[in-house]
């Protein structure tokens, strides 16, 4: 895992690519991952009705989320950058592979992708302490605090 968060810093200085710049992770982009969340999950798959009190609430969570989501610096997302995206080369390197969601957008993204992997739980002893090696490798220039907050937030912008 250190090895493979060692990549992002490369990764995030990409914004632009041979056919442009890369998209930004906009306001349409997150209103339609919490659609998702709301329509998609709470009401069809779990088939439960949001009373209009409860609607109102996740308009206010959404907001919060949202504001934490464009006060992180932005920088190039990857957005798929969990285990099942990452291969171990011949040289004991970290391939990264399925790049076509990548995005301008919130620093703490791909971190998140990776240690709140929707295909491996860790314990989350385990997480804080991967996620300040990497503070502290790669991002030491934004306080620890406010990084752990916006990585805590931008969890629940991963749906």
């Amino acid at each position: 895992y250190d090895k493979a968060l060692s990549l992002l810093p490369d990764i995030q200085s990409v914004l632009t690519t041979a056919t442009g710049p890369l998209p930004l992770y906009d306001d349409e982009l997150i209103q339609r991952v919490f659609y998702l969340f709301k329509y998609w999950l709470l009401e069809q798959y779990l088939a439960l009705a949001i009373p209009s009190e409860i609607s109102y609430l996740l308009t206010q969570v959404y907001s919060i989320l949202r504001d934490n989501f464009f006060q992180q610096p932005q920088v190039g997302v990857h957005r798929d950058f969990h285990c099942r995206n990452l291969m171990v080369l011949a040289d004991e390197e970290i391939g990264v592979i399925d790049f076509q969601d990548a995005v301008s957008g919130p620093l703490t993204y791909d971190i998140v992708s990776l240690l709140r992997d929707c295909y491996i739980s860790w314990p989350d002893a385990c997480v804080v302490s991967i996620l300040k090696r990497c503070h502290q490798a790669y991002f030491n220039q934004y306080d620890w605090q406010l990084f752990k907050r916006w990585f805590d937030l931008t969890v629940f912008t991963l749906f």
